[in-house]
């Protein structure tokens, strides 16, 4: 592995140097042209792909009887509590002010503002601390993965949530910016990433920890990005305590029960817990089964197909799947005792997003709640890369040790190759059903979103179903 040493340059180029392009000597140059090549692919596809589920239609209704006057409601007419509001907010705000836009319209483009942002707050959070080949080689990666294409056509909150944890991030551990300014803003984006999708509580709660074992003046840096944080997530706990008398919405009940469906292939119903009241009489709530025994085989079952899809949305299988088998074998055991000493906060960023992979098969695993984990792979697969490069130019002479320089580029090339075909098949309409799109053996069960059955039940049923 490559200490952080041999990764790290500072951020300013040279004046002046042969064959240099004169792009690449402004920082805010590259920025635009790494904004560019993660929104082309997106733009490419806008018109031959889509991908709604029930939580679309639920974001699309809300954002609309906002837009009309009449706050946030779901497809019921209820307070929009169940799901985050953050995200039909802001498509409400921006329909408001473009009424002639169609709303599914706005609201994708809000996901491709997301995803993209989360492109360059990467590279941003990179080039403070590594190289320019490295940073590039990352971002680059990260901006063809097909999902991350992908994610800026949904009507969903994916792409926002992700845009907006990577710049808490980047903004929390860039070492230039280590400042009670930059703790509290960090706090207030991850707050914002929280009203995008719940679960960004587990990042702050990493970041939490890591910034007081390991920053200097640690307590009071955490205190004040916790202070960032609820400045933003306690009127919205207020606001659902206003509607509906309990500060949460509830929304553990409802994945619990989802996973407990999607895991037992009873996929017609929502799974429902009996319970006898002490009148004698038996009501049916949301839930699972939460017996150690029961929770033990959900997890196992869910952490296998994690793993799958992990390895399938982070590149070509064989290629990924030898990187990680290398990196395991040589580099992390070379290096365990140099890492375990002289790990520094700018570089465990990475272990703070990994995390969820610890806390996603208690629920269940669907590509796009993955999207958060695959900067901090590709981080590390790069890294491998270029520890094997080293290690295969010093055993070859001078005139062919440029050549070695292949090996990351052949990822590369081969996740841009696949980037279009894989959206594209994954998304195409075609009345609902689609053509050519084979999930892997070790996921034959059909996945799908609890709220399309609250739309079917609303009498709403989408017209565009997509599987995986």
């Amino acid at each position: 592995m490559l200490k952080s040493s041999e990764l790290v340059a500072p951020v300013s180029f040279p004046a002046s140097r042969a064959g240099l392009p004169s792009l690449v000597k402004s920082e805010w140059a590259i920025t635009a042209l790494l904004a560019l090549i993660a929104g082309l692919p997106t733009l490419a596809l806008w018109n031959r792909a889509s991908y709604l589920t029930g939580d679309s239609y639920q974001y699309l209704r809300a954002a609309t009887t906002f837009a009309n006057g009449q706050g946030l409601r779901d497809m019921s007419g209820n307070p929009f509590t169940v799901l985050t509001p953050l995200y039909p907010l802001l498509i409400g705000i921006l329909h408001r002010l473009t009424p002639a836009m169609d709303i599914e319209t706005t609201a994708r483009l809000v996901s491709l503002a997301g995803a993209t942002t989360a492109v360059i707050a990467l590279y941003w959070l990179l080039r403070s601390r590594y190289s320019l080949r490295f940073s590039l080689a990352v971002t680059l990666l990260f901006a063809l993965l097909p999902l991350r294409v992908w994610s800026g056509l949904w009507a969903l909150s994916e792409g926002l949530y992700l845009g907006l944890v990577m710049l808490g991030v980047a903004v929390l551990f860039r070492p230039q910016n280590r400042s009670w300014f930059s703790a509290a803003a960090g706090g207030v984006l991850l707050g914002l990433a929280y009203l995008t999708r719940p679960e960004a509580n587990l990042f702050l709660a990493g970041v939490l920890t890591l910034f007081f074992l390991k920053a200097r003046r640690g307590p009071k840096t955490a205190l004040v990005i916790l202070a960032g944080f609820l400045l933003v997530a306690l009127p919205y706990h207020a606001w659902v305590y206003s509607v509906t008398g309990s500060p949460g919405s509830g929304r553990m009940h409802i994945l619990l029960a989802q996973s407990q469906s999607l895991y037992e292939g009873n996929l017609s119903r929502v799974f429902l817990l009996d319970e006898v009241q002490p009148d004698g009489s038996t009501v049916s709530r949301l839930g699972s089964e939460m017996t150690l025994g029961a929770i033990a085989k959900r997890y196992a079952f869910f952490a296998r197909v994690e793993i799958g899809r992990l390895l399938y949305l982070l590149g070509p299988y064989f290629l990924v799947m030898g990187l990680l088998i290398v990196g395991i074998a040589v580099c992390v055991r070379r290096n365990i005792s140099l890492l375990m000493r002289k790990v520094q906060l700018a570089d465990a960023w990475p272990f703070i997003l990994a995390s969820w992979l610890l806390f996603l098969p208690l629920l269940h695993v669907e590509d796009r709640y993955m999207l958060p984990v695959l900067p901090a792979f590709l981080v590390w697969l790069v890294m491998i890369m270029l520890t094997l490069q080293k290690l295969v130019e010093s055993k070859l002479p001078q005139r062919y040790r440029r050549f070695s320089f292949c090996l990351m580029v052949t990822d590369l090339r081969l996740n841009f190759r696949r980037t279009i075909p894989a959206c594209s098949l994954a998304t195409r309409r075609i009345g609902g059903k689609q053509k050519g799109f084979r999930p892997p053996p070790s996921f034959r069960r059909i996945r799908i979103s609890l709220s399309l059955q609250t739309a079917n039940t609303a009498g709403c049923r989408p017209a565009n179903l997509s599987t995986s």
